[in-house]
């Protein structure tokens, strides 16, 4: 029993020093998100879908795998994106995921997605800030491709 209340105090106390003394990254821009995820995710063989979850200071508060797919297509749906946002109560997103063959250059899927994704968005009232799209060593800002429309 000892052991058990030792290791339940074990945990309040890296649960309550994560959350103060985590030091939050403020996105800023895109290369800011490619930097991020870049090492995490260009070597994949796989594509992988995932988000940023931000709070209204744009801050990054958590991040969540969507999807993980095959060599060129990862699969993914609005309500698998904003899950993980609305649960955490974020006020802002940026997706990104990878393309295996090192190419960032957006797919006709891509453009889609995005377009699905910033439909959603605004209903919602999770603002999507970016989708980044890394390749080996390079990334696309979908956003600053013009895809946003703003």
């Amino acid at each position: 029993k000892a052991c058990s209340i030792v290791a339940a105090i074990e945990l309040s106390k890296r649960l309550i020093s994560d959350h103060k003394g985590a030091v939050r990254v403020k996105i800023r821009d895109s290369r800011q998100v490619a930097e991020i995820l870049m090492e995490e995710m260009m070597y994949e063989k796989r594509e992988f879908f995932m988000t940023l979850n931000l709070n209204s200071k744009l801050q990054v508060e958590s991040k969540s795998v969507i999807s993980i797919g095959n060599l060129d297509s990862a699969p993914v749906h609005p309500r698998e994106v904003f899950g993980p946002a609305v649960r955490r109560g974020a006020a802002a997103v940026v997706v990104a995921h990878n393309h295996p063959s090192g190419d960032p250059t957006p797919s006709p899927q891509d453009i889609d997605v995005t377009k699905r994704l910033i439909k959603a968005s605004e209903i919602l009232g999770i603002k999507l800030l970016d989708h980044v799209i890394i390749g080996n060593g390079c990334f696309t800002s979908m956003k600053s491709e013009g895809y946003f429309g703003d």
